[in-house]
């Protein structure tokens, strides 16, 4: 059985604490794209912390992308609130 959304949610924010690998960015990618608002929340706030690492870029133009169009009013919120500070 497949791990459960809250489970996914803090694999992603751990991904944050991590050390700045291009495998860490695009597990964060992955769980960026997650079907659950609540597991793209959790990758978010784990790729706050690598925006500015040699593969930030990436993340940084999901989160972009994100903010303008994810369907979830959280998600769009917490988008703005990473790329504002």
């Amino acid at each position: 059985m497949g791990q459960s959304p809250a489970d996914l949610t803090f694999e992603a924010e751990d991904l944050g604490a991590m050390e700045h690998t291009l495998e860490v960015v695009e597990k964060l990618m992955a769980f960026l794209s997650h079907d659950s608002a609540v597991v793209r929340e959790g990758a978010i706030l784990g790729a706050a912390r690598h925006m500015e690492g040699a593969f930030g870029g990436r993340l940084k133009a999901r989160l972009h992308v994100m903010g303008a169009s994810d369907p979830h009013p959280a998600v769009r919120e917490l988008v703005s609130d990473i790329l504002d500070s």
